[in-house]
């Protein structure tokens, strides 16, 4: 218990490492699923977040009922905001728990 209540993984798993997880999480469960991340060209249905014309992409596959994504993707949004030369590209992708989102 000593590791958990202020030892060396209370302390490892805070600060700025922590806002990663929900990312590693996604990634996590995207790979799990098989789904394919490079995807060329955008779908009539994607969600642009930055400068249409920028040089780089950062497609997120999130749900819509996940509690990490929820906290996850505002940070990435203001990341984006700090970066001109990176646009956001957000696409739904419902986990198998989430029933409601998967509808």
């Amino acid at each position: 218990m000593r590791l958990l209540k202020g030892g060396w993984a209370a302390k490892r798993f805070q600060g700025p490492a922590l806002p990663w997880a929900g990312l590693l999480l996604v990634l996590l469960a995207v790979s799990a699923l098989g789904v394919e991340l490079l995807v060329k060209g955008l779908p009539a249905n994607h969600s642009l977040y930055g400068d249409a014309k920028a040089r780089w992409t950062i497609n997120e596959y999130a749900d819509l009922e996940c509690p990490f994504c929820k906290v996850y993707t505002p940070r990435l949004k203001r990341w984006v905001d700090s970066h001109p030369d990176v646009n956001l590209v957000w696409r739904h992708l419902p986990l198998q728990m989430h029933g409601e989102a998967a509808r």
